[in-house]
């Protein structure tokens, strides 16, 4: 029997963190799936998104989590010098970035690649959604001076990029070159099985009020803004609940200025951040998922809103785009904002055999989404091709 191949992944969170949303969601599931023929090793921090104190219990050195070794490592030691000599000194067959942009978790590993290629494996880097024209609206000249130093060095040219849709594949080459050609592998999602939805959820659904979910990170990416200036103009009953740990206090700040000018007849209450078991439950309470992100390659918790039967209202910057030939929601422009309080109108106006419809779609559309198989099979396309590169 052949040896198992050796991963080496980099990011910046990573479990028993779920603050920081998709990311750590991807890849623990490719290591979940995965692991049955490679070996994971990761390099993250030792605490989750936005804390400030490590995860309790942690040892010094490598330990066991699920399938992976995961080396945790604390602020102080979140060096340039550290991670290059990481980078250099690890046995493996090939290198996963879970960033382009990351200064302490990616940087330094493509300067190790960029100065001393022969002493690192062939890299494989997933821009996780940053190529994305909404993510490159944010801090717009550093990330334009960085790609500028990226294409000048030559340096994507001997490294793999990692797409998960052809949209992503094409932001990739926008943003790096044509001549880069980066590997499609769609993102794997959890196996979800949802219970049934509690008796009279229909009859509750057609009296209203509409019970709105936004769940992610408050940050200008996410666009809860927008959301709050579509209810500025909703003329019916609504509940919004707001789920996700805060990244921007000054953006927060603004969200809330909007909550209290929003008419009598809609309610906000904020929840703070949830863990991943608790996603399920919090989505299943609600009627309609509304989601205008600036930019996603994937969506973990679209998939998740699927799973629960929800509504969706999305912004069309996210490789979800079929949803209204599956009637299971929208994918709109965010040129539009009257689009989306139109389909919040016309949610609200629903019937229980509209709502009847919906639940038949939404169980028909989580079904087919459920299904991890081929994705799988792409990623071991994908790190098969890479590895060879290292004379595996």
């Amino acid at each position: 029997m052949s040896k198992k191949q050796t991963i080496l992944i980099f990011l910046r969170y990573y479990l028993p963190g779920f603050q920081s949303g998709g990311p750590v969601r991807s890849v623990s599931n490719m290591v979940e799936h995965l692991s049955g023929t490679y070996n994971f090793r990761i390099i993250t921090s030792d605490r989750d998104y936005l804390a400030h104190a490590p995860y309790p219990g942690l040892q010094d050195g490598w330990q066991t989590v699920g399938p992976a070794d995961i080396l945790y490592l604390s602020p102080a030691e979140q060096t340039w010098k550290n991670m290059m000599r990481l980078a250099r000194n690890m046995q493996a067959d090939l290198i996963y970035l879970n960033s382009l942009f990351d200064p302490k978790f990616s940087l330094p590993v493509l300067a190790a690649k960029y100065c001393h290629s022969k002493d690192l494996p062939p890299v494989i880097c997933a821009p996780r959604g940053e190529t994305s024209a909404g993510a490159l609206s944010l801090k717009p000249l550093k990330k334009s001076l960085f790609l500028s130093l990226l294409r000048a060095a030559r340096l994507p040219q001997h490294i793999t990029f990692h797409a998960t849709a052809e949209t992503e594949k094409a932001e990739i080459q926008a943003c790096l070159g044509s001549v880069i050609e980066p590997y499609i592998a769609g993102n794997i999602a959890s196996q979800e099985r949802r219970p049934p939805r509690s008796k009279g959820w229909l009859k509750q659904a057609v009296k209203g009020p509409l019970k709105i979910i936004f769940l992610s990170r408050i940050h200008p990416k996410k666009n809860l803004d927008f959301l709050l200036e579509c209810l500025q103009s909703f003329s019916q009953p609504a509940a919004l609940s707001v789920y996700g740990p805060i990244d921007d206090e000054a953006f927060w700040a603004a969200c809330q200025t909007h909550i209290k000018s929003l008419p009598s007849h809609i309610s906000v209450s904020y929840h703070g951040a949830i863990e991943h078991q608790q996603v399920a439950a919090a989505m299943q309470q609600h009627h309609l998922f509304f989601f205008p992100t600036r930019g996603e390659n994937f969506g973990h918790v679209i998939h998740e809103a699927v799973q629960a039967g929800c509504v969706l209202l999305l912004s069309d910057q996210t490789p979800w785009q079929d949803l209204s030939e599956n009637q299971v929601g929208w994918a709109l422009p965010l040129s539009n904002k009257q689009r989306f309080v139109d389909v919040l109108t016309d949610v609200a106006g629903w019937d229980e055999a509209r709502w009847a419809a919906h639940e038949e779609a939404i169980c028909s559309y989580a079904s087919m989404t459920n299904i991890a198989g081929q994705n799988t099979q792409n990623h071991l396309g994908m790190f098969d091709k890479v590895a060879k590169l290292h004379g595996s």
